[in-house]
């Protein structure tokens, strides 16, 4: 028997593995992208927290309230406990030690 070309059942299935293929390189390109930015994001945050933490450690814990800027919002919480919030949304809290 000569056969040429595909059949219908043979081609219907190569197109149903092409789709499936390509949806699910989509959905890795598109899992990517949006990993990519949440983990921008968070470095962003993780920078911005760690310059916080140390001008904090520049200051000390005494003169800390004079570090309250545009920046960088000092509160107290109690007589040893101060937190520290970025104009982020970045939020530290510093506990002074009896130590």
């Amino acid at each position: 028997m000569n056969r040429r070309g595909f059949t219908l059942v043979e081609s219907l299935i190569a197109a149903t593995m092409l789709i499936t293929a390509i949806s699910m390189f989509t959905y890795v390109i598109r899992s990517a992208k949006f990993y990519g930015r949440a983990t921008t994001e968070l470095s962003a945050r993780f920078n911005s927290a760690r310059q916080v933490m140390e001008e904090a450690k520049r200051v000390g814990f005494t003169d800390l309230p004079s570090l309250s800027n545009s920046q960088i919002l000092v509160q107290p919480l109690s007589a040893d406990l101060f937190l520290l919030q970025t104009t982020g949304t970045v939020k530290l809290y510093t506990l002074r030690s009896k130590y």
